[in-house]
C-alpha cells in the first residue's frame, strides 16, 4: 500500500530483468570459455570477433526491447486470473518476435530493403531484425539511433501501461 501500481510493476519488472541478466551472464561465460577452450582444437573458432556495433546494439536496441517484452509480461501477469489464459495471451506477444527468423532468407538477400529496415524499427521486431543485418551490412549510424529511441520509448510505454493495467485490475 505505500508505493503506487507504476512503482510496483516497475519493481516486479527490474527483478525479471535481473533474471533475465543472471542467465545472460552465465550463457556469456559458457560461451567465452568454450571459444577460449575449444580454439585449440577446432580452428573455426580463432576467427570469432564480436565487433564494437555488435555490442552497442546489444546496449542500445536489445536491452530496451527486452525491457518492453518483459513489462508486457508483467501487465499480461497483471490482468489474466489463470495461468491457462496467461500462456494464451503470451503467445500473442512472442509471435511478432519471431517475424525476423521467418524473413531471415529474404534479409540475407537484401539485409537493407525496405521491409528489412521497417523490421528494424518496429519495436517488436527491431532488436533481433537489428542483429541479423548487422552481420550481412553495415547499418546506418541514423537507423541505430532511431530504432534505439524508438525501443526506448516503446518500454517506458510498456511499463507504463502495465502500471495501468494493474491500477485497473486492482
Amino acid at each position: 500500500t505505500s508505493v503506487s501500481p507504476n512503482q510496483f510493476m516497475a519493481g516486479k519488472i527490474i527483478g525479471d530483468i535481473s533474471i533475465g541478466f543472471t542467465q545472460i551472464f552465465f550463457w556469456a561465460i559458457f560461451v567465452i570459455i568454450t571459444v577460449m577452450v575449444g580454439s585449440g582444437f577446432i580452428p573455426f573458432l580463432r576467427g570469432i570477433h564480436i565487433s564494437g556495433q555488435t555490442l552497442l546494439l546489444l546496449a542500445v536496441v536489445m536491452l530496451p526491447g527486452f525491457v518492453m517484452v518483459a513489462a508486457l509480461m508483467a501487465m499480461v501477469g497483471a490482468t489474466v486470473t489463470e495461468a491457462r489464459e496467461g500462456q494464451q495471451v503470451t503467445g500473442l506477444i512472442a509471435l511478432p518476435v519471431w517475424i525476423p527468423f521467418t524473413l531471415m532468407a529474404f534479409m540475407i538477400g537484401t539485409p537493407n530493403s525496405p521491409v528489412a529496415v521497417l523490421l528494424s524499427l518496429l519495436p517488436m521486431t527491431a532488436p533481433l531484425t537489428m542483429l541479423i543485418r548487422d552481420g550481412l551490412t553495415i547499418l546506418p549510424a541514423w537507423q541505430i539511433a532511431l530504432s534505439s529511441f524508438i525501443q526506448v520509448a516503446s518500454a517506458v510505454a510498456a511499463i507504463w501501461l502495465a502500471g495501468r493495467a494493474f491500477r485497473l485490475g486492482m
